[in-house]
């Protein structure tokens, strides 16, 4: 089991001087992690790491950004966060892990102090805070596994889900699956989209294709300007092998010549490509063997590219050529018509999918979000922990900021736009039946959220900070929220009370619907 543990990081040294970061590539975890996943250690052993409360391994690059050159092992982290922080002792380190896999982390803390949270030590059966991950037996059937999870839902939920009449189950999922097949939410990175490869691969094969052609139609064209000197090396004496050797060498080397080009090509432009897309795109790719096959089936198809023209060109008679009487074979001027039409068939695919492309992304640029991102930066605070000082804490966080003359409003909230909201919870109305149960996401707000963002009120007032009731006791819905609840009207559901995680809320505002996650 994974549980995220990010938080700020403490280190002090024998001096007293304190290195601090907050850290996001942190979790809980079991000590069974790495029977698990291959990880390699670097220091400590696998049998016996994490199984203390107070246990932590890291990273390679985690342990020379606290501790430098110094050896890692007994040292200690502070760690606050919103779960379970405190003093954790060091006892291993693991190789960095590479930045495409799906799994990626600095900080494994032991799991058993989070256990012990109120929220877990029951049991835990209504929270879906942990990424669980099975190996199974070989030979094991994961369908017939799958199934024989629906009896341990039935044993710990069974009961209240026919209370509430809703249904739950587990899901298997392969490793390999997540990062580009997955549609599940809260994954434990962002997902890519086996359609949008699919696509880009194909759009690559068109270009290269397009490439090959060329190449072939350029040399076959350019036919007539070397027959002499195919029909005077056949008088001297030269057979059709040895020009056709002659005219793979040629493509051969023109290849080479390309590849290497193109070599340098990808390490200069790689670095400002990756700063364009805002990611390392392309970690590690020259070390893995799937990179190589590719190049070297490109390389083989640019080979074989040269081997039509070789043979056309070796095919032609000696005497005819050196006499000027060279006539080209019809069946070679259709070939390369049919050639000529795909390639202009291919290349106008890819001005239309451009456009489309482009079209697409205008349409996204200029769509109306309901609030307003221009001019905004997110600054990560320090992660607090939920005590009765945090209120205080937050507004002096808020007036230092609110200090610099350039900032005009402040806003703090648990998740930014564009953020996926991992927080979920049932609500009902308050004079609706136990049963009802709808799922909603909560976002946490202050009072200058809707101000900040020039999100548009339908009905009823902002949070207020004189209000004390409005701390904890008061909720805006939006639009989708009014919908599910059945009223049409916004201001008919201004003071209404409903549930939400079992806890009366008052209504005290209608917002109109905005865009969170990305177009």
């Amino acid at each position: 089991r994974l549980h995220r543990a990010d938080g700020m990081f403490n280190y002090y040294n024998d001096n007293g001087e304190v290195t601090s970061h907050f850290e996001k590539k942190a979790f809980y975890a079991d000590s069974t992690l790495f029977d698990i996943f291959s990880f390699p250690l670097i220091i400590g052993d696998k049998n016996k790491i994490l199984r203390q409360p107070s246990s932590l391994i890291i990273s390679a690059s985690a342990a020379k950004k606290y501790f430098g050159s110094a050896n890692p092992i007994g040292k200690t982290i502070s760690l606050s966060t919103e779960w379970e922080g405190g003093q954790y002792t060091v006892e291993g380190v693991f190789a960095d892990i590479p930045e495409n896999s799906h799994l990626t982390f600095d900080f494994i803390f032991s799991i058993h102090k989070l256990l012990r949270n109120a929220q877990f030590k029951h049991g835990a059966w209504y929270w879906t805070n942990f990424y669980t991950y099975l190996l199974l037996k070989p030979g094991t059937d994961p369908v017939a596994f799958e199934q024989k999870l629906a009896t341990i839902i039935d044993k710990h939920l069974g009961s209240h889900l026919r209370k509430i009449n809703a249904e739950e189950k587990f899901i298997l999922q392969p490793l390999h699956d997540i990062h580009l097949h997955s549609s599940i939410g809260a994954e434990i990175s962002v997902n890519g989209d086996h359609r949008l490869v699919l696509f880009l691969l194909l759009i690559s094969f068109f270009i290269i294709g397009i490439a090959w052609l060329n190449y072939i139609n350029l040399s076959t064209s350019k036919a007539t300007e070397r027959a002499r000197e195919v029909g005077l090396r056949k008088v001297m004496g030269s057979n059709k092998g040895q020009l056709v050797k002659q005219f793979l060498l040629e493509s051969s080397i023109l290849t080479l010549m390309s590849v290497i080009i193109a070599s340098g090509l990808f390490a200069v432009v790689q670095p400002y490509f990756n700063r364009l897309a805002g990611t390392l795109a392309m970690p590690g790719l020259t070390v893995q063997k799937e990179f190589w096959m590719l190049t070297l089936a490109i390389i083989l198809g640019s080979f074989l590219s040269g081997v039509y023209p070789a043979f056309v060109l070796s095919s032609f008679h000696p005497l005819a050529t050196i006499k000027g009487k060279f006539i080209r074979n019809i069946g070679n001027a259709f070939l390369r018509k049919a050639m000529v039409v795909f390639q202009f068939g291919a290349a106008i695919l890819l001005i239309i999918a451009t456009m489309t492309v482009y079209k697409q992304l205008e349409f996204m640029r200029h769509q109306d979000l309901g609030l307003n991102i221009n001019h905004k930066v997110i600054v990560r605070g320090p992660r607090l922990l939920k005590n009765e000082s945090y209120l205080n804490t937050m507004d002096n966080f808020k007036n230092m900021l609110k200090a610099y003359p350039d900032v005009i409003s402040v806003s703090a909230s648990s998740e930014v736009p564009g953020k996926e909201i991992f927080w979920t919870n049932e609500f009902r109305m308050e004079n609706e039946s136990e049963n009802v149960r709808r799922l909603i996401s909560i976002l946490a707000t202050d009072e200058d959220f809707i101000p900040t963002y020039d999100v548009k009120l339908l009905a009823g007032r902002n949070f207020l900070k004189e209000h004390v009731t409005d701390y904890g006791g008061a909720v805006i819905i939006n639009e989708s929220a009014l919908n599910q609840l059945g009223f049409k009207n916004p201001e008919k559901v201004i003071n209404q009370k409903l549930i939400l995680a079992d806890q009366p809320k008052t209504i005290i505002g209608v917002m109109k619907d905005f865009h969170q996650r990305s177009l």
